[in-house]
């Protein structure tokens, strides 16, 4: 979201396009967010994220290809990542 919510988080919102799901790559998923992230903490300022799951145009096709080994590594990363936040307000976010 371009503006910040009143607590300073930052809103992000992640939806699969309306498609049949056969050209989903998760693996580009991963490395599209990753680079995201990359870009936010070093353009951004925000005491932390809301997450937005759009789940209205997957199917199983989408959900055949997300193995559970790479989405488990793949939270390891983001909650590793995401504890080095710099905090301005006296109470810890974390």
């Amino acid at each position: 979201m371009p503006q910040l919510t009143p607590d300073c988080d930052r809103v992000v919102v992640i939806g699969f396009p309306p498609s049949d799901g056969m050209d989903f790559n998760m693996l580009f998923v991963i490395r599209l967010f990753q680079m995201l992230m990359e870009i936010r903490i070093s353009e951004d300022y925000w005491l932390s994220d809301i997450y937005v799951f759009d789940f209205v145009h997957a199917t199983l096709n989408h959900v055949s290809k997300m193995i559970p080994t790479m989405l488990k590594k793949f939270e390891t990363c983001c909650i590793v990542s995401s504890k080095y936040n710099f905090c301005v307000y006296k109470d810890n976010r974390a």
